[in-house]
């Protein structure tokens, strides 16, 4: 019995030992692993810290009068020499090639082939003529990168086909015909970069308006830098989305019915001072930008103050749409169509600059004061090039140019 006993207290002893070994062995390893998270915690912690310190130092920077004028000197160093290089390319240019026929007397006609800014000279298109007419005289155009024919064909052009021949691919781009024959109507139309061919007896139906006068509006709207500017300051000040809305709403009341007026000749204004107001108007969103801790007129009223900056870039969009021209069996349609293009350029717009800034957001998380700096530099980036146009502009104005 005493052997039994002593059998099992040997036994339990055993077990003891077993387990105290086990739970040492468990409790090392628990240990380690406590020590390399304390140790990863304390490594995150100190590139936080590293981090955080950086932003504070940059911050603190930034509070400097010389940190900020370095800051404009970098801006003006990158964005005023492409101003200089490609100035028309900025001030919204979305033009077509421009080919005007008029007949001076019976069977002579003045051709007029002119190119926008943004077609080099390698990329003009030829001229093709029918077979019953001739050039007379070739003139080049003396400021703009075209040709001025005189023709004389044996019988009336009216009916013809002529053809336009690039020297490569079409670089996308429109043509707006103007035909203007001997004591008739004017005939405007406006083609499709695919079409080479113009038949001058041909009358667009409504669709085709519709299509190529929407594609207008959406191309100048994305291609006119300043109104996209504009349109990028009152996303950045209005700081709430019902705010946001009704300045967008006020905006695009206010273009679009000085678009009408104007290509209605309800209201004809001096395009040169239009471009400057318009430069104007980004400086002043610039402006209150750099004002955040006040609040702006913008913030306080921000319907009328985007439909009155509204009523200015209306007028600049009626100076591109009179250059275009609209025809004349469907001048209300075309002058519709137009500006549904520029609303749906501006809807994309926005909505790429909200997709953008989400997903910026969702990445880097960004503080207050992360915000704060960005705007600063937004302002930066929108007013210098402003700034330059309403130089640029004004001295034009001034010159009578």
């Amino acid at each position: 019995m005493a052997l039994m006993m002593a059998n099992r207290e040997n036994e339990q002893t055993f077990r003891k030992q077993i387990l105290m070994s086990r739970n040492s062995y468990l409790y090392r390893v628990r240990q380690k692993l406590a020590e390399a998270t304390h140790a990863n915690i304390e490594l995150i912690k100190m590139g936080k810290l590293a981090k955080r310190s950086a932003w504070v130092k940059f911050l603190r920077f930034l509070k400097f009068p010389f940190a900020q004028k370095k800051i404009v000197n970098v801006i003006n160093f990158i964005w005023v020499p492409l101003l200089l290089t490609s100035t028309q390319v900025f001030a919204h240019e979305s033009r077509p090639l421009y080919l005007s026929i008029q007949e001076d007397s019976s069977q002579h006609y003045t051709i007029i082939l002119r190119a926008p800014a943004t077609l080099e000279a390698a990329d003009l298109p030829e001229l093709g003529l029918p077979q019953v007419c001739k050039i007379e005289q070739t003139n080049p155009l003396l400021f703009e990168l075209g040709s001025s024919f005189k023709v004389i064909c044996e019988q009336s052009i009216g009916g013809q086909v002529l053809t336009l021949t690039y020297p490569s691919l079409n670089p996308t781009i429109s043509t707006m015909v103007r035909f203007q024959p001997l004591g008739e109507e004017e005939q405007v139309r406006l083609l499709s970069p695919d079409q080479n061919q113009i038949d001058l007896e041909a009358v667009p139906t409504w669709i085709e308006v519709a299509q190529d006068y929407t594609q207008m509006g959406f191309e100048h709207i994305l291609a006119g830098i300043d109104h996209l500017l504009f349109v990028c300051a009152l996303l950045l000040l209005t700081r709430t989305h019902r705010k946001m809305l009704a300045a967008i709403t006020g905006f695009t009341f206010g273009h679009s019915i000085t678009l009408a007026l104007a290509t209605l000749g309800l209201a004809k204004p001096e395009s040169t001072l239009v471009e400057v107001l318009i430069a104007l108007s980004v400086v002043f969103m610039a402006a209150e930008i750099l004002r955040p801790q006040k609040k702006t007129m913008l913030q306080s009223h921000p319907i009328i103050v985007a439909s009155f900056f509204g009523l200015l870039h209306g007028f600049g969009f009626a100076g591109v749409l009179a250059e275009i021209g609209l025809p004349k069996e469907f001048l209300l349609e075309g002058l519709f169509f137009f500006n549904v293009g520029v609303e749906l350029g501006q809807l994309t717009f926005i909505s790429v600059c909200f997709f953008l800034w989400l997903l910026l957001n969702a990445i880097c998380n960004f503080s207050i004061q992360q915000v704060m700096v960005g705007r600063t530099f937004a302002a930066y980036l929108i007013g210098v090039p402003a700034a330059y146009w309403c130089i640029e502009r004004g001295m034009l104005l001034f010159v009578g140019g």
